[in-house]
């Protein structure tokens, strides 16, 4: 899912060039991250998001027991939202208990998507603990403190109780929390939210939504996760025409640089690249459209939690560019506290997080290094950004998806090196896009998650694998 390590670098890059800046500024103390008194959309964002936006599902799978399964994956399609906020409503009741999840677990939740009238299936895109998951979608009552004790999870499965409850204006519900291959199954409370998220989730029944799946086959060499399912055969999609958003130098320097700063320009290389310094922060615009902006300010220990870290970021995003209208989290990892470690599962202190978030495509998501937007905030706030978001022009000519247990057997009998040191197993199998050699195009691609968290490219036309992204423990 990205080239974490070249942002990274990038900004020590630019943190060491503005360390080094404010030794010929001594006297003027550290600003404060975002500053400027200009507020710079770039044509065609967003602004607004809240985290519970930026922290979507991947997708999300609604099952009508053994007849259909069905994806809804497009935040502009008026269902996404409506389940999606329906879910939000009745995430509160959901807090799991401990224990751990096993693979036995996962079969029987995946029985269930069979057997239920109607359930929905969370594709939560990263595997985070619960508290961290209910600061970033803002249910209150977690703090970072308290994710060493809160189940990792990368998806949940809702089902509903029938309505033929002996109280039918409020059901309850089976809730299965995955985390890998392995889930573990718990019951939840009645609730009018629960009632409407099952009435909302049984008038799909006969609609049709984003793509039809099904369940994925067996694959020879590869262990798998119950309950992976696929997109049926004939899926097509085709190759998307992008291009670099345009960025103002002029505007972006204002939203970025305080009012009063005084900001040195070089001169404008060869390759189109523009750098900006007021001793303190310094910002580079490239001549492809990338941004990255970095703030010279001391790390401090993060005390604020995931949840406003992210709002954080929302709120500096909205100033500085503007959204993508398909932004979605991509990554949330704490950054360690030099020389910090924890024990026994324990958590270190840390100084902040990285984020990034990608975009979509028709509900498809963009698999990119590095990632659209990054950024690394810390307990003064935002401390660098970088930005790299291209625009959508137009899809090619759909080609349909070579299957996934064919492209899968492709994998399993050339195992990338970088893939994974630990076994074959897949966790999760979905529809995306990686980017061309060129950067002009978003090309067709099965995403494959691996039991470590990390993520094989394989090409949608040939199941060649095209990269492995995203390390391995996110």
């Amino acid at each position: 899912m990205r080239h974490v390590t070249t942002v990274v670098l990038g900004l020590l890059v630019a943190g060491s060039l503005l360390l080094a800046a404010r030794l010929w500024a001594p006297d003027r103390a550290v600003q404060a991250p975002l500053v400027g008194a200009y507020r710079y959309p770039i044509a065609g964002t967003v602004a607004g998001l809240s985290t519970a936006d930026l922290a979507q599902p991947w997708r999300m799978i609604v099952h009508f027991g053994a007849a259909r399964s069905a994806v809804l994956a497009d935040p502009g399609d008026p269902r996404y939202s409506a389940i999606w906020s329906d879910a939000l409503r009745v995430l509160p009741d959901l807090s799991p208990p401990g224990g751990a999840t096993t693979l036995k677990g996962a079969q029987a939740c995946a029985a269930l998507t069979q057997k239920a009238p109607v359930s929905l299936e969370l594709a939560l895109g990263e595997r985070l603990s619960w508290s961290t998951w209910a600061s970033v979608w803002g249910l209150g009552g977690t703090s970072s403190a308290s994710a060493g004790a809160s189940p990792a999870i990368d998806r949940l499965l809702i089902v509903p109780a029938a309505s033929g409850q002996p109280a039918p204006a409020a059901i309850g519900a089976t809730v299965c929390r995955y985390a890998g291959v392995d889930a573990a199954e718990y019951s939840v409370r009645p609730s009018a939210a629960m009632r409407t998220l099952a009435s909302d989730l049984a008038a799909l029944r006969t609609q049709p939504l984003d793509y039809e799946v099904g369940p994925l086959a067996p694959v020879a060499g590869l262990g798998l996760r119950p309950g992976i399912d696929v997109p049926v055969p004939g899926f097509a999609r085709g190759s998307v025409v992008v291009k670099p958003e345009a960025i103002d130098a002029s505007g972006m320097v204002a939203a970025l640089f305080p009012p009063a700063a005084s900001v040195r320009r070089t001169p404008v290389g060869p390759d189109g690249l523009q750098n900006y310094s007021d001793g303190l922060a310094e910002l580079h615009l490239g001549g492809d459209g990338t941004l990255q902006f970095a703030v010279g300010a001391p790390p401090a220990v993060d005390t604020e939690g995931p949840g406003q870290a992210l709002q954080t970021v929302a709120d500096f995003v909205d100033q500085a560019g503007g959204w993508p209208p398909t932004g979605l989290l991509f990554d949330l990892a704490a950054i360690p506290e030099p020389g910090s470690f924890s024990l026994h599962g324990g958590e270190g202190a840390n100084v902040g997080y990285r984020i990034t978030f990608t975009e979509r495509w028709h509900g498809l998501p963009l698999l990119a290094e590095p990632a659209p937007i990054a950024a690394q905030v810390g307990a003064p706030g935002v401390l660098g950004y970088t930005r790299a978001v291209v625009v959508a022009q137009q899809e090619q000519a759909p080609q349909a998806f070579l299957p996934a247990s064919r492209a899968l057997a492709d994998l399993a009998a050339a195992w990338p090196p970088a893939a994974s040191a630990s076994d074959k197993v897949v966790v999760d199998v979905f529809p995306a896009y990686v980017p061309s050699a060129d950067g002009k195009l978003w090309v067709p691609v099965w995403g494959v998650e691996l039991q470590d968290g990390s993520i094989v490219a394989l090409s949608a036309s040939s199941g060649a694998t095209v990269d492995v992204l995203r390390p391995s423990g996110s």
